[in-house]
């Protein structure tokens, strides 16, 4: 039972990241830093 409560924890932990990150993907195509929306690491300011 308790292993059941763990996988559902880490599969809600691994979406809302997810959605994390998509949000602040999406947030970067209104920043005027210069990142390409098309970007594979828009979102993520300390990969360049």
């Amino acid at each position: 039972m308790i292993s059941v409560i763990c996988l559902f924890a880490g599969a809600a932990v691994g979406f809302f990241t997810a959605s994390m990150c998509m949000a602040a993907r999406r947030g970067d195509r209104m920043r005027p830093d210069g990142a390409d929306p098309g970007d594979a690491y828009a979102g993520h300011g300390n990969i360049r």
